[in-house]
């Protein structure tokens, strides 16, 4: 170790480095060789895992694509997707073929053959599910969109006939049946997007299914015998039929359907098991070249490991040893240095020996040591002087660097300790003296110095300013002028000193004004008018204090205005009470001449009443011989309807066999019709004849049952018709006896009427004398409103006096109108008038004194 204090620290780490890369190249060497025979057996490994794994990824990719096209096939059924359908087909046949020369096992040339079966199958079923979405598509086109606009536009013909809208029954019926028709539309395309056959009890339940034939039964039982309305009522029947029956199509086309994709679900899973069986064959064949590759792989590694493992001890060993040599001086200085960081003594520091580049840095230590502990010493005499208050000690010593910034920096701040002492001891003495215009420059200070300064030159300014806002303030309020404020902003207590005074002020403002103005009111004689603000103490004390004289005199003057008010209000009952009488006997007046009219012309009435008597007399024995004529008619037309019954018996027998005939026939075709689907592209010419032939057995079987319905409906209303024409004649027969009982009765009014007719004449009389006697009682009744006309006028002195003055509201005051309001043409009207009843004293002053 001594050795390597003498050669320098680059040299060491030379040496250490070239050893190191010796070392590194020769496992370098020897690790390329191992690796390039492994490289050799990985290479033929790769070309026939490549091989294998290109052609099943292929056949993968080719699956894929092929259930996809299918897809396509199946939703367009366009002639470009069969194409392509088929040619992707005919691709992965040539792709099994070429993998039979690739895998050549037992095992994978089963699996090959299976999947080319997979395919023959996935192209049948594709096929058939292609059949069966044009067969649902031809019925949605040729079966349900008739059906469905020849139910639309009936159902809105039936709802727009009068006579649909008068009942009620068959406006219900016609608007179930539109319901229920948007909510088979609804349930249809429900059903093929989501192909759930559990729709059809719903569709049984809500839509055209067997619950309609209620709502059908309901307008046949009602408009069947209507000829009017028989060509409509069948022509909905049979759309029903014929959208019911396309509805029970779609959804056996649906189930089909539904088995097809399962069977293509099986298929495409039976074919990935399959390619999935030849992915893992290749696997287990690439695993075993592969642990043979591992094997030759692990000896090199051995034999590499081992070699580098003995170079690794060898370059640790030597760069223990050479970082030994750089690290022992090294802590030996740290352990120095900590020791001195600790305790504070510089003179612990030792130099080490030696030649080298950490010898020279133990020299170069010593050295700053040495000046630190030079300055630090000036430092402490400095700053116990600062401490004692002695700002006049410096750093007298000269350094060089940063310790000669240091020194400049630290006189420099004892400096402006100095100066800003001094700064602060002037502007004391000068606040103590009450010298408040007197400022300290701050331009020779800096930083926090500065602000210090400033702040002391801000608050004498602004203790200043206070003091004069405040001193204009109270000069003015001298002067008798209140409205002067302290506008100035102050900081801390001086904000609630300024907030004060100017409050203060506002209220003694207010105070003078309020009071000045009301004691102006009062001068005017208004003594209801209100001081209005909030007031304290003495001024609150002043403010009550008027307002109680105020309400002092307005009651004074309220008793002397309610005295005069009493007196006009009697004079005023009388007068009204004129009117009143006055009004009531013109009144009677007038109602005894209307009596008189309508006297006159009851007594014309009378005698057209006794000619119309007689008319009617006549006019009810002619009516007698008509209904007796009616009863015969009747008697013929029941006969008539008896053999119409008969008839229509006969034709509902023959109409059920044909019915009976049309079901077992669709019965046959429908489940052809299935047969044919189950059968793919070979039944489709089968699907159509069997097709055709229940379309012509549900026309027959709709024709047979609007017969039937027709005859059923006719024989209803036949029996109704027997029931009514019974109901006719007795009708006849009562109108027959009650016409008798009129003729009797008109009789008996003729010889009242003439007793009326006298009784009238003498009541006419007697109303003429009571209206001589009505026409002297106005005369009266004039004469005593002149007199009410005198006495009011004498109250008007009294009343015009006291309308000079405004008056608090009182409890006391009679809320009356002053006698100068009432007009004298309103005392002596002969018609009534309306007077102001609610209008009371205070307004009715106000608006005089205005």
């Amino acid at each position: 170790m001594k050795f390597f204090n003498y050669i320098s620290i680059n040299l060491r780490l030379f040496i250490n480095t070239l050893l190191s890369i010796g070392f590194m190249s020769a496992i370098a060497y020897i690790g390329w060789q191992s690796l390039s025979d492994v490289q050799t057996k990985a290479d033929a490994l790769s070309g026939l895992q490549k091989e294998q794994t290109s052609r099943i990824a292929n056949l993968q990719q080719s699956l894929i694509l092929t259930t996809q096209l299918s897809n396509e096939y199946i939703l367009t059924r366009s002639q470009a997707s069969n194409q392509k359908f088929n040619q992707a087909i005919d691709e992965l046949k040539v792709q099994t073929e070429q993998m039979l020369n690739v895998l050549t096992s037992p095992k994978n040339q089963e699996v090959i053959h299976t999947i080319e079966t997979v395919l023959r199958q996935y192209k049948k079923v594709t096929n058939s599910n292609v059949f069966l979405k044009n067969e649902i598509n031809n019925t949605l086109e040729y079966g349900i969109a008739p059906t469905a606009e020849t139910m639309e536009n009936t159902l809105k013909t039936l709802s727009d006939s009068p006579e649909i809208q008068d009942s009620e029954a068959l406006l219900s019926a016609v608007k179930n049946l539109q319901k229920r028709l948007a909510d088979s539309q609804l349930m249809l395309g429900k059903l093929i997007s989501t192909k759930d056959t559990s729709l059809n009890q719903l569709f049984d339940q809500k839509g055209l299914g067997d619950d309609a034939d209620n709502d059908l039964s309901v307008l046949n039982d009602e408009l069947g015998s209507n000829f009017a309305w028989m060509d409509t009522l069948s022509e909905l029947s049979n759309a029903r039929d014929g959208f019911q029956e396309s509805f029970g199509d779609i959804k056996d086309y649906l189930n089909t359907e539904t088995e097809n994709n399962n069977s293509l679900i099986a298929l495409i899973n039976q074919a990935n098991q399959q390619i999935n069986f030849l992915s893992t064959e290749s696997q287990q064949t690439t695993s075993g070249l592969i642990q043979e590759l591992n094997q030759l792989s692990n000896e090199q590694i051995y034999r590499l490991g081992l070699l580098s493992l003995i170079g690794l001890i060898l370059i640790l060993l030597l760069n223990l040893l050479v970082v030994s040599s750089i690290t022992g001086p090294l802590h030996r200085m740290k352990k120095t240095i900590a020791r001195i960081a600790q305790s504070g003594e510089l003179a612990q520091w030792k130099t080490l020996k030696g030649k080298n580049e950490l010898v020279d840095m133990s020299n170069s230590i010593n050295d700053l040591i040495g000046s630190f502990r030079h300055i630090t010493g000036e430092l402490q005499q400095v700053g116990t002087a600062l401490s004692h208050g002695q700002f006049n000690r410096h750093v007298e010593k000269e350094y060089a660097g940063d310790l000669l910034s240091l020194k400049e920096n630290f006189n420099d701040s004892v400096s402006q300790i100095s100066h800003t002492m001094s700064s602060i001891q002037n502007m004391s003495e000068a606040i103590q003296q009450g010298n408040l215009t007197f400022s300290e420059s701050a331009d020779q200070y800096q930083g926090a110095y500065r602000k210090v300064v400033e702040s002391l030159n801000d608050a004498m300014a602004t203790q200043r300013q206070a003091i004069e806002s405040v001193k204009d303030v109270m000069l003015m309020m001298n002067k008798g002028d209140f409205s002067k404020r302290i506008e100035l902003d102050m900081p801390g207590d001086l904000t609630q000193l300024k907030t004060y005074l100017n409050n203060s002020l506002d209220k003694l403002d207010e105070a003078i004004t309020q009071k000045s103005h009301t004691l102006d009111h009062f001068r005017q004689g208004n003594f209801a008018f209100e001081i209005q603000g909030e007031f304290e103490g003495k001024l609150k004390e002043l403010k009550n204090n008027m307002q109680d004289m105020a309400a002092n005199i307005s009651d004074m003057l309220a008793d002397v205005q309610n005295a005069s008010s009493d007196a006009v209000s009697g004079v005023q009952e009388i007068s009204l009470g004129n009117q009143d009488l006055n009004q009531r006997v013109n009144q009677q007046a007038q109602a005894i001449q209307n009596t008189m009219n309508h006297m006159q012309q009851m007594i014309n009435q009378v005698n057209e009443s006794l000619s119309n008597a007689s008319t009617v007399n006549n006019r009810s024995s002619q009516a007698k011989e008509n209904t007796l004529s009616g009863v015969n008619i009747v008697n013929s037309m029941v006969e008539a309807i008896s053999e119409i019954e008969a008839a229509s018996e006969e034709i509902a027998s023959f109409t059920q066999v044909i019915d009976d005939i049309a079901f077992q026939t669709n019965l046959l075709a429908l489940n052809a019709a299935v047969e044919a689907a189950r059968a793919g592209e070979q039944g489709r010419g089968f699907a159509v004849v069997a097709t055709e032939v229940r379309n012509l057995a549900s026309k027959s079987g709709d024709a047979a049952h609007s017969i039937q319905d027709v005859t059923q409906k006719s024989l209803k209303k036949v029996k109704q018709g027997i029931e009514l024409s019974e109901l006719t004649k007795k009708a006849f027969e009562e109108n027959a006896q009650a016409i008798d009982e009129i003729s009797s009765m008109m009789s008996a009014m003729h010889d009242s009427l003439n007793h009326q007719s006298h009784g009238i004449e003498q009541v006419n009389h007697s109303l003429l004398e009571i209206n001589e006697i009505t026409q002297q009682n106005a005369s009266l009744v004039e004469e005593v409103t002149h007199t009410s006309t005198s006495i009011i006028d004498s109250v008007k002195g009294v009343e015009e006096r006291l309308l000079n003055f405004r008056l608090k509201a009182s409890d006391s005051v009679t809320s009356l109108p002053p006698a100068n309001e009432v007009d004298e043409h309103e005392v002596f009207a002969e018609e009534p008038v309306a007077t102001d009843e609610g209008v009371d004293d205070e307004t009715l002053l106000t608006d005089k004194t205005a």
